[in-house]
């Protein structure tokens, strides 16, 4: 069995990956990860030892981007870059950020989605509407991006089973500073 470091250095290794993916850039990315480890110290009590320290270190790393994503990531960086005059971004970065993070910890992160659901406080069954929706938009501006997620999601051994049988002190600072 793995001690709490491993579990802790397996996911946080893990959350990199999903942080470099959900911020559509690797700098933005490893800078939302180092937000995390630094409150992580500054409040150790965020990640115990006795329950599940992969979604206790999910839901810090979704906690940062809520707080800290700046409003076209949030959004979906298509609307900003209308206004803006930059080339309209397609794919993951086209969608709001709750779909980018639903559809990838359960597509790429090997979330079940009653499991992503519980990081963001809702039932399973709005989960599954919210990568329907995400998915739906994505086949919409990137077919072949939401084709290959779509043979992820029919992977995930929630759907095969299914199919079987019928805010701390650092997050708040950097906040403030956007």
């Amino acid at each position: 069995m793995a001690t709490y470091e491993q579990e802790l250095s397996s996911s946080f290794a893990s959350a990199h990956r999903y942080a470099r993916a959900v911020a559509g850039d690797r700098d933005a990315g490893d800078w939302y990860l180092r937000i995390a480890l630094e409150t992580l110290v500054e409040e150790p009590s965020r990640i115990r030892a006795e329950g599940d320290v992969r979604m206790q270190v999910f839901k810090l790393v979704n906690e940062v981007f809520e707080a800290c994503a700046p409003a076209p990531v949030r959004k979906g960086l298509c609307d900003e870059d209308v206004a803006t005059g930059m080339p309209p971004k397609h794919g993951m970065e086209s969608l709001p950020l709750p779909a980018r993070q639903m559809l990838l910890l359960v597509t790429e992160m090997r979330f079940s989605v009653r499991r992503a659901a519980e990081l963001f406080g809702m039932s399973e069954r709005e989960a599954e509407i919210h990568l329907a929706w995400a998915l739906a938009q994505l086949r919409s501006n990137d077919p072949a991006e939401a084709s290959g997620l779509e043979l992820s999601l029919d992977l995930a051994p929630e759907r095969v089973a299914r199919r079987g049988r019928a805010a701390s002190r650092p997050i708040a600072e950097v906040s403030a500073a956007r």
